[in-house]
């Protein structure tokens, strides 16, 4: 933010050590989301192939016989969201990554003010008057 430079967010498609989550579409969306809302300008999925010389990735997109898994399926929702929300999100700027109370490092900026029930845009689909419930 100091310098204006953009940036795009290098996350997780697979499970890196045996000890951590492995990938679901929550936790894809997740990492996703959370690149969009504090200013990153897109998100690349690292490692797509099981194998390829690393050991203890595992639940990667693409197995080791080439085949897609499970896991290429969710990148593909999380892909389709972030195409369709991507572009709403990259007409905001960042004003800055702020934490709730406690945050999870002493000494990190508390988030200022009270927190948000509701907010309204006119750029949202969703809040246009001119769209009907499905």
């Amino acid at each position: 933010m100091k310098h204006g430079l953009p940036f795009w967010n290098i996350v997780s498609s697979n499970q890196i050590r045996r000890n951590t989550t492995i990938p679901s579409p929550a936790n894809l969306l997740f990492q996703a989301y959370t690149t969009l809302a504090v200013g990153g300008r897109g998100v690349s999925w690292y490692t797509y192939y099981s194998g390829a010389g690393q050991r203890g990735y595992a639940y990667a997109p693409i197995d080791k016989s080439g085949n897609k898994t499970d896991t290429w399926r969710y990148l593909q929702l999380v892909n389709r969201h972030i195409r369709t929300i991507g572009p709403m999100m990259n007409r905001l700027k960042s004003t800055g990554v702020f934490f709730t109370s406690p945050p999870p490092v002493e000494g990190l900026p508390l988030l200022p003010g009270r927190l948000l029930k509701e907010a309204l845009s006119t750029a949202s689909p969703a809040a246009s008057p001119a769209r009907s419930p499905r």
